[in-house]
């Protein structure tokens, strides 16, 4: 062989056992049992590569607050309805800002014991 090729070969071989030392370290014995000792110790997997996951659940808690409350109005409206008790309009005054608000109108005075019993 010509003597580059071989400075070559042997410049690529000592640069790919020194990274590959550097990467897995060095290990007790060459055997196979060794290699994968090494390997076990110096390279730790994530999450992803175990087999296992990691969730990030973000809730929108205006939106979350404003679908429960507008489900509350339309149960109100339906309760007031079976109970015959008259009302004007019932809103959210404020959806974005505050989602919890729900303003009730046009009640008679008398019917506001009726109205606690059903809140």
């Amino acid at each position: 062989m010509n003597k580059t090729l071989l400075t070559k070969l042997g410049v690529i071989l000592a640069a790919l056992l020194f990274f590959l030392f550097g990467i897995f370290g060095i290990p007790t014995n060459f055997s196979g049992n060794g290699l994968l000792a090494a390997m076990r110790e110096r390279i730790h997997l994530g999450l992803d590569l175990r087999g296992g996951t990691h969730l990030i659940l973000q809730v929108q808690v205006n939106d979350a607050v404003n679908v429960d409350a507008q489900n509350a109005i339309e149960v109100l409206k339906d309760q007031l309805r079976k109970r015959k008790i008259d009302y004007t309009d019932i809103t959210q005054p404020d959806p974005q800002n505050n989602p919890d608000h729900i303003v009730l109108k046009g009640l008679p005075v008398n019917a506001r014991t009726d109205l606690l019993n059903l809140v």
